[in-house]
This record gives C-alpha cells, structure tokens and sequence, in this order.
C-alpha cells in the first residue's frame, strides 16, 4: 500500500488498510501479514489498526536508487 506524499497525514492510508482487513475478514481470513522498511513511518500507521511486530530482516532491499539497503520488518494481525 502506498498513499502519494502530497495526499499522507489525511487518513486516506487508515482507510485503506481497514477497508483491506474488512475485505479478508468478509474473505474468512484469520490473520494478514505486512512487511515494511525498518524505521518508515508507515509502521506507526500498522500498529495503529493493530499489527505487531513479528521480526526483521537486516538488509532486505535496495532503495529504488540502489544506492543503499535497508531491513525490513515483517507485521502481522489478527483478525
């Protein structure tokens, strides 16, 4: 999930991820994972909607410019 920077901190990320979790409950889903870059602000919005942190992984993936790794962190809920 991403929202475009211009259109963050208006909710639109919170109404996403709950209209997600409400379609894999409808979908007789028991628990949805996520992972996300270590220390980005988007894992205050997860645990927010009630994701934990289930661990990480140092050195995932490249930053879109390849100029540097980063760890991400693998959340899950739930349902």
């Amino acid at each position: 999930m991403v929202v475009h920077p211009e259109s963050r901190r208006l909710g639109l990320g919170k109404a996403l991820m709950t209209a997600a979790l409400e379609a894999a409950e409808r979908s007789n889903k028991t628990l949805v994972t996520l992972d996300t870059r270590t220390g980005d602000v988007s894992g205050a919005l997860y645990r927010s909607v009630g994701f934990e942190k289930a661990g990480v992984i140092p050195d995932f993936a490249y930053d879109p410019d390849g100029q540097a790794r980063h760890a991400t962190t693998y959340m899950y809920r739930y349902l």
